[in-house]
């Protein structure tokens, strides 16, 4: 079997079982690319190496990499295509290189008191009450942005003050509870001029009523962070993200 068909028939089979499967499916065509259309079986331990280590590929990386083709590997091992794997025998060791940021009271109310500084220029896609309201619900909920970014506002129900997540990761349903801070944060956000009448329309809209994009959302957080004067004071390479909320 040549590595072209058992990487489209492994990606094809994990989609048909539910799987959304686009992080791994990359991973697989970049192996491809790297070792070209040769038999199976006839991989071998170096090139897998030499695309695992790569250049300048930071732990995490690495490990995903490992990760999906040591699954890869294994599946087509218990198919009876593959009889040895050629994934290295064991990683190795690396050191956690990404620590979350923890923020404090006196972080958030330095952000949420920035946000009007932060969207007073009329070319910001996204209001100031928006961008606020935005900020305090990925803290009172622990939803991801993009999840929040896709509800509709048919998705909030305020009279059982639950919010129903659609087709979220691996093609899952949820829903998530509103405590009674968050819960009054939408009732006067849903009180402003255009919300209760748009059932369909996305619960948080850039000003002309559009999805509001995650990389507007993160950029406006980057500038919102630099004003507000929230930074790290460690060594980590990392800034503060709007995820850490």
């Amino acid at each position: 079997m040549k590595l072209s068909q058992s990487v489209d028939l492994y990606i094809q089979r994990k989609r048909d079982a539910g799987m959304r499967f686009d992080s791994p499916a990359q991973i697989l065509r970049s192996f491809l690319r790297h070792c070209d259309d040769i038999d199976l079986h006839r991989i071998t331990v170096h090139q897998v190496t030499a695309f695992l280590d790569g250049l300048g590929v930071r732990p995490s990386t690495w490990s995903g990499k490992r990760g999906t083709l040591h699954a890869f590997f294994a599946y087509w091992g218990a198919r009876g295509r593959l009889k040895h794997s050629p994934l290295p025998p064991s990683a190795p060791k690396t050191a956690q290189s990404f620590v979350p940021y923890i923020y404090s009271r006196s972080d958030l109310c330095a952000l949420l008191n920035a946000v009007p500084r932060c969207q007073q220029h009329s070319d910001c896609v996204m209001s100031a009450a928006t961008f606020r309201t935005l900020l305090l619900f990925l803290y009172g909920t622990g939803m991801r942005l993009g999840e929040a970014l896709r509800l509709r506002l048919v998705d909030v129900d305020l009279m059982l003050a639950l919010i129903t997540i659609r087709d979220t990761k691996f093609y899952k349903s949820r829903f998530v509870p509103l405590g009674p801070d968050i819960e009054k944060v939408l009732q006067q956000y849903l009180r402003l001029p255009g919300r209760r009448n748009q059932q369909y329309r996305p619960l948080f809209q850039t000003k002309s009523g559009n999805p509001i994009a995650a990389q507007v959302a993160g950029a406006s957080f980057s500038r919102l962070r630099r004003i507000a004067g929230i930074e790290r004071r460690d060594d980590s390479y990392f800034q503060p993200r709007l995820h850490d909320l």
